[in-house]
């Protein structure tokens, strides 16, 4: 696997910053499509009450 470790040290400045890479991406992807959610339900209209 030292191929592996080749590319990720170019990419990602080392095993260890993958990591990290993997875990910010694994937390701000679900958040962003939460805030998409929620400006679209604001965008659309409605209120708390079910109607839409």
């Amino acid at each position: 696997m030292p191929l592996v470790e080749i590319v990720t040290d170019l990419v990602f400045g080392g095993l260890y910053g993958a990591l990290l890479w993997v875990i910010a991406l694994a937390a701000a992807i679900p958040y962003a499509v939460w805030q998409g959610i929620r400006r679209l339900s604001r965008a659309i209209g409605g209120n708390n009450h079910g109607d839409a």
